[in-house]
């Protein structure tokens, strides 16, 4: 279990039943302490900062969401136990997280490549369906509220922005949000749903391919200005990320997909996960469905994906040698390297099982003509001086036959 820092004298010692032992972090809303339950079970305490703790509206607000906070579900977020808003101090306590955040991480190990950055990705998607299904909008997702450990990634803070709207110091014009993580219509303050936690799971996919805000950096003012006019550099994402990712980050909400929409995605068995920025194939060039049409596409692809039929990939590969029916193994490789893919950049799993059939039967065909073709008395004969060798591989089947007098 991580160590916590030392307290500072400004906190307390105390949270009702709670004995604090040390600070976890901090942030925008308040700090995070480390206490025991007084079974002995570890817990994380969310303390909001004074100035909202102080607010009557925002402690009513917290109350009637308690049992909305409480109920979220999903191995991809945090358990929230309690929500105190009676006495001094307003808090959340919460499940006691092992690991570091997002952006901790990444400073520390750099960004996330191949299978694992498909698995964050696909941990936050479930994250913000876990949220959402609850009745709340995160509007706060950013690398320092997703921790990553041993279980892999779990979302923190939801729902705390939504009830800061009841705050005094949001209708006295304050932001509360962070503003080099905020979607267009944030800054512009129009209504949100929960296409905006789309648009900051697309700003932090980003973050955790490479590292960098797709709007860059800067002040927190000329961020904002990119968000709302500028396009977003997706230029060093993977191939496979780079389509649906500008989706995410799309100005309008209505055109960004839903988060349903996203997990079919990246939980997709048929999706390749590429992790090399440099691979040029074709699928850097693909461009993804517009929101409602990827949910179709996904389940069933459109005639128009170019998904290569089997019939197309046996013609593709069914070079002959020597008047046999073997097909050749470079030529099956050769073949399964060109086929076109979908609308999401992938090979049709069709076409693959039908290049693993001929491979299978470009074997078994070959060992069937080599024994029949041989002359009687050199199969039987122990004496004879004929030498057959076979060597099989996983990927290619090659076999060959020399007779010598």
């Amino acid at each position: 279990m991580r160590k916590p820092d030392p307290l500072l004298s400004s906190d307390p010692q105390t949270l009702g039943k709670y004995t604090i032992t040390g600070r976890l972090g901090s942030g925008g809303f308040g700090v995070v302490y480390a206490a025991p339950r007084p079974d002995g079970f570890p817990v994380a305490i969310k303390l909001l900062r004074p100035e909202l703790s102080n607010d009557r509206q925002l402690r009513l607000r917290l109350e009637r969401e308690a049992v909305a906070l409480a109920s979220v579900r999903g191995e991809r977020n945090v358990s929230i136990y309690e929500v105190v808003t009676e006495g001094e101090f307003a808090y959340l306590v919460m499940e006691f997280l092992e690991g570091e955040t997002l952006d901790t991480h990444l400073n520390r190990q750099g960004p996330f490549q191949g299978p694992m950055l498909w698995h964050v990705a696909q941990g936050l998607v479930e994250a913000l369906i876990g949220i959402h299904d609850a009745g709340i909008i995160h509007r706060d997702l950013k690398p320092s509220n997703v921790m990553y450990g041993p279980d892999g990634v779990k979302v923190l803070d939801f729902g705390i922005s939504t009830i800061s709207e009841e705050s005094s110091l949001t209708q006295d014009g304050a932001f509360l949000a962070t503003a080099s993580w905020i979607s267009p219509e944030q800054v512009l303050g129009q209504d949100l749903t929960s296409k905006t936690d789309v648009f900051n799971l697309g700003l932090t996919l980003c973050f955790a391919a490479t590292g960098v805000h797709p709007f860059g950096s800067g002040r927190a003012d000329a961020v904002m200005y990119r968000v709302v006019n500028s396009d977003p550099d997706l230029s060093e994402l993977p191939s496979t990320l780079k389509g649906i990712t500008a989706l995410c980050l799309e100005r309008e909400p209505e055109k960004r997909p839903t988060v349903k929409e996203l997990l079919k995605f990246f939980s997709s068995s048929e999706t390749t996960e590429t992790d090399d920025p440099e691979d040029k194939s074709s699928k850097s060039g693909t461009v993804i469905g517009q929101s409602g049409e990827l949910d179709v596409a996904i389940q069933e692809p459109s005639p128009n994906t170019s998904l290569v039929q089997p019939e197309d990939l046996a013609k593709a590969v069914g070079n002959v040698e020597s008047g046999t029916t073997i097909v050749q193994p470079d030529k099956i490789a050769e073949a399964i390297k060109s086929l076109p893919t979908d609308s999401y950049g992938r090979k049709s799993r069709q076409s693959l099982k039908t290049a693993s059939l001929l491979l299978f039967g470009s074997a078994l065909i070959a060992g069937t003509m080599i024994f029949f073709s041989q002359p009687d008395d050199t199969v039987s004969s122990t004496t004879s001086t004929t030498s057959t060798t076979s060597t099989t591989s996983t990927t290619s089947t090659t076999s060959t036959t020399s007779t010598t007098s």
